[in-house]
């Protein structure tokens, strides 16, 4: 399967805000293209931690809900210039979690829905990495209650209340197919690629 590397993103070290700057490329998986030539990108991987909405919230409409507002600010900070001319906007933002009913569509089996997260952690001087099975959010876009879908580590999905912080981000975004590419190949990442930029501060 082709895949593409587009945006940067600092691994989890446990603490927000992360403290132990350790960036990473973001590997996208193809989940349709259009005759047009958009291509819709699901990352590989899960991204971040956050939660769906506050306690308290009762309905929740997705470009009403807290998770909509950090993927805004999260798309501001992942990706370049370059990288943000080639995203193209849909109903649901320029950058956005899958519906259950997508998921399923894309990814019909729990084998396939499964994703790992990165970790760093600190061992004397040494940064080290860890690699887990991980939880991520889907999309509820008409939900009048606080409970939402989301992806359990497993591949199966489940229903959470909203406000679960140990829930994980994996976005999704559309793109212009030929710039991906040419993004991905002035990266030089190709899915053979050992990513690992460390910046520490």
């Amino acid at each position: 399967m082709e895949t593409y590397f587009i945006g940067d993103y600092y691994v989890s070290d446990g603490t927000k805000p992360i403290e132990t700057k350790l960036k990473m490329p973001i590997e996208w998986i193809p989940l349709e293209e259009t005759e047009d030539g958009r291509l819709l990108l699901l990352s590989k991987n899960v991204l971040d931690w956050e939660l769906y909405a506050f306690e308290g919230d009762s309905t929740i409409y997705w470009k009403e809900s807290h998770l909509f507002d950090y993927l805004s600010k999260l798309y501001g900070s992942i990706f370049s210039e370059e990288e943000k001319e080639a995203i193209i906007e849909n109903e649901y933002g320029k950058i956005f979690v899958l519906s259950q009913e997508e998921i399923k569509r894309y990814l019909p089996t729990d084998e396939k829905r499964r994703a790992v997260a990165f970790f760093i952690y600190k061992d004397k001087d040494e940064i080290k990495t860890d690699i887990e099975h991980s939880f991520y959010w889907l999309r509820g876009d008409k939900c009048s209650s606080d409970v939402i879908p989301y992806v359990e580590s497993l591949g199966n999905i489940d229903h959470h209340y909203s406000d679960a912080d140990e829930i994980g981000i994996r976005p999704a975004v559309w793109i212009d197919k030929k710039k991906a590419r040419l993004i991905t190949a002035h990266k030089g990442y190709n899915k053979w690629h050992h990513f690992w930029d460390c910046e520490e501060f």
